[in-house]
């Protein structure tokens, strides 16, 4: 597989695994498999490895509701009823990463832009997250979505929110 990726040597270790990872479910889905544990190793590693406990937006009213950001930050968890979620559906960023053609000499560059833009975190009170799936909106995008937009599911559905900084 070194052969494959252009850049192998020079990746940071993080960015080498995943890399395999997605060269790995590639080949898996070649052969049929579609549940294939490289795709849970790839949210995996996204989860510790890229964007881990960064929240980068809190929706208004769970803010209101806990008085201040760190507040918000404290409370993580649905029995606090509080939700940290993904803006853009992991499987949505999935689909993305799989779709590298990996032999490209800038698909690595290309995935590390993909994570940084679409894996961006936004804690909802649980009332928004129920109402991003009354929507249908729970675990796609809307149908009308530019594949830019990480807000488009809360635009949609009226989540007011705003930058964490």
């Amino acid at each position: 597989m070194k052969h494959i990726i252009h850049d192998y040597d020079s990746l940071s270790p993080k960015l080498r695994s995943l890399m395999r990872y997605i060269y790995c479910a590639q080949e898996d889905l070649k052969d049929g498999l579609t549940q294939s544990v490289y795709r849970q190793n790839i949210r995996e590693l996204i989860n510790t490895g890229f964007v881990g406990r960064t929240v980068h937006f809190v929706s208004e009213s769970a803010l209101v509701r806990a008085g201040s950001v760190k507040a918000v930050l404290s409370k993580k968890g649905k029995s606090e009823g509080y939700i940290w979620e993904h803006m853009v559906p992991y499987n949505i960023v999935l689909k993305k990463l799989l779709d590298l053609d990996i032999s490209s000499p800038d698909a690595s560059n290309i995935a590390e832009k993909i994570i940084e833009k679409f894996t961006k975190i936004c804690v909802l009170v649980k009332e928004e997250d129920k109402l991003l799936s009354e929507n249908g909106l729970g675990h796609k995008m809307p149908d009308d979505w530019d594949g830019e937009d990480v807000s488009s599911r809360y635009v949609k559905t009226g989540i007011q929110f705003r930058e964490v900084e």
